[in-house]
């Protein structure tokens, strides 16, 4: 069983409703203070939290040092610096992209000689550091989506992201943690032009991502880690840009938004085959849909889609969709109200209907609203 930890105010906010889970090691109790990482009165801001084992890794600054790599194991003695990449108070290594592959870290970090590349780390000094300097002329910013920090995606023991070698371009890698086991899988498009993959997405056996494609556009494709097995999986949108994006694994089947022209932006499916990579349901025929914040909650795809009547602007009133992933037809018609509701559902027939809720945010990229059900 792994640790239980008690998180610190300064970690971890928890909204708490009636069934909503929190970590038992806060049932009946209140957080507390782990440690003050910076003791004079300035903030140590704790950020990108990672879960490693029963390690957590996260960035802060402690006055001492820059922003650093950190990990703690739930006590305040098990809470320290990891390593200063960069020394001193007035430089910092700003480490970005933090991902959980097996028992170690990999993140993207600036060493202040290298560029942004390629780290690894088992929670100690001497087990971190960097793994390969993929781009020698600049940075190669390994990570998902246009090297803008996002974590790149474990993948049967290997980190898959995005990176730059300054030759061919922003292309899909793959790393096992050694030098010699980090390379590009493909130039999806040859010559210093990005293929840009995003999206990145673990299917067991292969994975699924959005690349742009020379004569193709941005279109779906699939790999099992090797060139050879690195293809277009579908063009969506012939001739133009299906746009796959926001993809989400929901017990073997990748939701995703894209565009086929005639019906716009509306929610699709794949199990990794042409023939099982279909459009789940036109929600809206005339201008698209537009599902967006696409959430796994339990085996569920949670997403707030845009209807005649409704907005996907959080600034206004919208409407949540649960689809089941077995069930590709369940949505609803008839008037809509402007109450957050939930779908409720069976494959036979199901209604709309208003249930008593708590409502919890994610802030990040992507922002995501969640019912939980009381």
């Amino acid at each position: 069983m792994s640790q239980q930890f008690k998180p610190s105010s300064a970690f971890w906010g928890v909204l708490a409703c009636a069934s909503y889970a929190v970590p038992s090691a806060l049932a009946g109790g209140q957080p507390y203070l782990l440690k003050d990482i910076r003791p004079d009165a300035e903030r140590s801001i704790p950020f990108q939290l990672t879960v490693v084992g029963t390690l957590v890794f996260f960035t802060a600054i402690d006055g001492v040092t820059g922003f650093e790599l950190w990990v703690t194991d739930g006590t305040a003695q098990g809470t320290h610096l990891v390593k200063d990449i960069i020394p001193g108070s007035g430089t910092a290594s700003y480490p970005r992209a933090l991902t959980a592959v097996g028992s170690r870290l990999f993140f993207q970090v600036d060493d202040g000689v290298n560029g942004t590349e390629l780290w690894v780390s088992d929670g100690t000094s001497p087990g971190t550091y960097l793994v390969k300097d993929i781009n020698p002329t600049g940075d190669s910013e390994p990570s998902d989506r246009l090297g803008n920090g996002e974590p790149m995606t474990a993948w049967n023991g290997r980190a898959i992201f995005a990176a730059e070698d300054g030759v061919h371009g922003r292309e899909l890698w793959v790393s096992d943690g050694t030098l010699a086991g980090t390379f590009i899988v493909r130039d999806i498009r040859p010559g210093s032009p990005d293929g840009d993959p995003w999206f990145l997405t673990d299917v067991g056996a292969f994975f699924l991502f959005s690349a742009n494609a020379t004569g193709v556009g941005r279109e779906l494709w699939r790999s099992d880690g090797t060139t050879a097995t690195t293809v277009l999986l579908r063009d969506i949108w012939p001739g133009g840009n299906g746009f796959p994006y926001l993809l989400v694994n929901v017990n073997g089947t990748v939701f995703f938004k894209a565009d086929d022209a005639p019906s716009n932006d509306e929610l699709w499916k794949s199990d990794g085959t042409v023939s099982g990579t279909v459009k789940v349901k036109e929600i809206h025929p005339t201008t698209g849909s537009e599902p967006f914040f696409l959430t796994n909650v339990d085996g569920t795809l949670f997403f707030p889609p845009t209807t005649p009547t409704t907005t996907s602007n959080f600034g206004k009133a919208m409407e949540q969709s649960r689809v089941p992933f077995e069930s590709p037809t369940l949505i609803p018609t008839g008037g809509h109200s402007r109450n957050l509701r939930s779908v409720e559902f069976s494959t036979a027939d199901f209604s709309l209907k208003q249930t008593t809720a708590c409502t919890a945010w994610k802030s990040g990229s992507p922002m995501v609203r969640r019912q939980v059900p009381t």
